[in-house]
């Protein structure tokens, strides 16, 4: 699995929070805190629990799992945990122009989604088929 723990920058925002995205203004989902493969952290020293790194390395997982499925239903995608947050940048291979970014991280009730870039809730997290169906849509010119 090429995802034994998810190295990335500490955060500021925590598991649950949402963050306001200077770029756009907006809100959008949390950003998650560093899980490092021995010594997780998180900002100001706190250890991240092992329910939490375990929800990160299944979230992780099922993106995978989406951007398999949607390599099968002739996209482009490729997994990206820099920055903090775990996502899934998606193409369509003839027309390259459509194009999104898919993000994982968990909502307000503490439930992982998927999200569109817009910040809007695209699938449950273990709902890969349908997350890819809904992309799969929004990719393909009418």
């Amino acid at each position: 699995m090429p995802w034994p723990g998810v190295e990335v920058q500490p955060v500021t925002a925590r598991i649950g929070h949402w963050h306001a995205d200077a770029r756009d203004g907006g809100a959008g989902p949390a950003v998650l805190p560093c899980v490092r493969w021995l010594r997780p952290c998180r900002p100001a020293g706190a250890v991240v629990t092992g329910a939490e790194r375990a929800e990160a390395t299944a979230a992780a997982k099922r993106l995978d799992d989406l951007a398999a499925e949607l390599d099968v239903r002739g996209f482009a995608a490729h997994v990206i945990a820099d920055g903090g947050k775990l996502r899934v940048r998606v193409q369509n291979r003839s027309i390259s122009q459509l194009s999104d970014t898919v993000y994982a991280a968990p909502a307000a009730d503490g439930s992982w989604w998927l999200w569109w870039s817009w910040a809007d809730q695209l699938a449950p997290i273990d709902d890969v088929d349908a997350a890819a169906f809904k992309i799969a849509y929004v990719l393909t010119p009418a």
